[in-house]
């Protein structure tokens, strides 16, 4: 594993614009078609992106529909939570029943 990283890492510095072109193209292929366009803050969280990465793309994975933008951050929060309303709705009555925060 760790002679895989070195050698992407040694590739994606040699030719990083090749690299990063592959990758979005990799990762768009599937994607659908934003309904409307980037924003510049995350439709989740109202907070900017953080770091180098700008804002995801989200879809339905069921259906494939654009959703709206977020940040990696939200992104990958609702992915955790299988990005159902369900799994959401058990990480708010954990949180609930496990708060110590008065009113």
């Amino acid at each position: 594993m760790e002679c895989s990283r070195e050698n992407d890492a040694q590739r994606y510095a040699e030719h990083t614009e090749e690299e990063k072109a592959r990758s979005r193209k990799y990762q768009r292929k599937n994607l659908p078609i934003p309904t409307r366009p980037c924003p510049e803050l995350c439709e989740l969280c109202g907070k900017p992106p953080s770091g180098t990465r700008g804002m995801h793309l989200d879809h339905d994975h069921k259906t494939n529909l654009f959703r709206g933008w977020l940040c990696p951050g939200c992104n990958t929060g609702l992915g955790k939570f299988g990005d159902s309303i369900e799994g959401l709705k058990k990480a708010l009555a954990y949180l609930i029943r496990n708060t110590t925060e008065t009113q």
